[in-house]
């Protein structure tokens, strides 16, 4: 099995030109956060956020998220541009949504930490990625200025 990683974030969606009502996007994300969970390198988002009060007026929610990463959460990315897979398959019911996603990284196989971004745009049956990572060597001090966690936390996961 590859190395995992383990990524938090946030994701910024943008509904405002998907012509669609509040409600239905607050339905899709539900479902869409029900589906990235239940993948093998999956997604989760804060469920108490995905509510009417969080969607701005324009159509637009940020969502805290965690997941993990087939070596890396960038991985994850292309998956949406695969109409083969389970993470496209909500993507072309919201034709017009652009996401855009703000993530720290990391994985203890190939030590590596780092911040990434992506933005992921839905246009009818089509889904286009853009992505961009940061990396460098995942030591104590990188794993604590990233905000990963603390010296304890480090020392537990290393197994020291």
């Amino acid at each position: 099995m590859a190395n995992m990683s383990s990524a938090f974030g946030t994701f910024y969606f943008d509904f405002s030109k998907t012509g669609k009502a509040p409600e239905q996007c607050i339905d899709w994300l539900k479902r869409f956060n029900e589906k990235l969970g239940s993948l093998t390198y999956c997604t989760s988002f804060e469920d108490d956020e995905i509510n009417l009060e969080n969607l701005s007026k324009d159509l637009k929610i940020a969502l805290g998220f965690t997941g993990t990463g087939r070596w890396g959460y960038a991985s994850n990315f292309y998956f949406f541009e695969n109409k083969e897979d389970e993470s496209y398959s909500l993507l072309p019911e919201m034709d017009g949504l652009i996401i855009e996603v703000e993530y720290t990284d990391y994985e203890t196989g190939m030590m590596v930490v780092g911040n990434g971004s992506a933005t992921i745009e839905v246009k009818g049956v089509e889904v286009s990625v853009c992505e961009d990572f940061e990396g460098e060597e995942l030591t104590k001090e990188s794993y604590i200025d990233y905000n990963i966690g603390d010296e304890n936390d480090w020392a537990e996961l290393m197994g020291e």
